[in-house]
């Protein structure tokens, strides 16, 4: 379940307008309190932390690699952008974020 969330997530966001960060390295600091308030998130949430860690891992590897695919054929982000630090800055990182988000939430019962 909680790749589909995650996928539906993604879509969304290349799907309507997005506001990405001001620049690569605000973007990145906020990745980085997003990826902290996860784990938080999961630790106050999941009845099972390790499968909370678990869903964690599985939805930013593969929205990672989504984001990518997405960002670069539907959203037009070159992939110079994409595998550089210029991520931080790019829409694909709101959907990476979404998803994440997204997919946690709705899963956080189990």
């Amino acid at each position: 379940m909680v790749i589909i969330y995650l996928i539906i997530a993604e879509f969304g966001i290349f799907s309507s307008k997005t506001i990405a960060a001001v620049s690569s390295e605000m973007g990145f600091y906020f990745f980085i309190i997003f990826m902290a308030a996860g784990f938080i998130f999961i630790k106050l949430t999941y009845h099972d932390y390790l499968k909370g860690l678990r869903h964690f891992a599985v939805v930013t590897l593969l929205g990672f690699i989504l984001s990518i695919i997405l960002g670069h054929f539907w959203g037009g982000v070159p992939l110079d952008t994409l595998l550089s630090m210029d991520y931080f800055g790019s829409d694909a990182l709101v959907a990476l974020i979404t998803g994440i988000a997204l997919s946690l939430f709705m899963s956080s019962k189990g």
